[in-house]
């Protein structure tokens, strides 16, 4: 038989890699939740949600999490020419490419979660259908364009560890409180009956920042 033929994901100016500063994560405690109480092997506790440039946060998580995430999902701004009422989608589509290399070494249902985020929010289910596919229990999910929180109301749901990068201000408006809803077992919607979901887990809640003496 023949050799397999290998997809390579690439792009325009793939070669051209960026270097960032070496970054750090700082916690904000007082943001950061939890269910009261800690099961014995709970790993959905230790989730994380980061505010700040994406490319940067990258960099921070390189360390600990390169080669250890199980599934990354890519979804940059559409890049339509119009902008979304979160999204700046006039930008140039290669300002989102740069996010690519660095994202890929870690290995429109308005209402679901309680949050309307208009165009460009994913259905529960769709996502439910790649995490399936693609990961397993308790694997690690990186979403670094999380929008409106679904990669992380879902990976949870379904007992996958997540990590989401978000630099809008509707990581505080939009995604903390979904995530809050998924947490307490308040959230009804999207997926949560067909998973049985009930409750649990939490969130560590950082920003970015970068190294001292650098």
């Amino acid at each position: 038989m023949g050799k397999k033929r290998q997809i390579e994901l690439t792009w325009i100016g793939k070669e051209n890699r960026l270097k960032p500063p070496p970054q750090t994560l700082v916690e904000y405690p007082a943001v950061s939740y939890h269910v009261e109480t800690r099961a014995s092997g709970d790993s959905l506790r230790d989730n994380k949600l980061i505010f700040g440039d994406n490319l940067l946060t990258l960099k921070a998580l390189e360390q600990e999490h390169a080669g250890k995430v199980k599934c990354v999902y890519i979804d940059p701004p559409y890049n339509t020419g119009n902008a979304f009422e979160h999204y700046d989608e006039s930008k140039e589509i290669r300002a989102n490419r740069k996010f690519l290399r660095p994202a890929a070494q870690f290995g429109n249902f308005r209402g679901e979660g309680g949050v309307d985020f208009r165009s460009g929010k994913k259905p529960e289910k769709l996502l439910a259908i790649i995490l399936r596919h693609f990961s397993d229990p308790g694997d690690l999910v990186l979403d670094c364009f999380a929008g409106s929180g679904t990669t992380g109301a879902v990976a949870h749901k379904m007992g996958r560890r997540w990590i989401m990068v978000e630099h809008g201000e509707h990581c505080h408006t939009h995604i903390i409180p979904r995530l809050k809803k998924v947490i307490d077992g308040a959230d009804k919607s999207g997926i949560t009956k067909c998973v049985n979901w009930q409750r649990g887990g939490g969130f560590h809640y950082y920003h970015v920042g970068f190294l001292q003496n650098h």
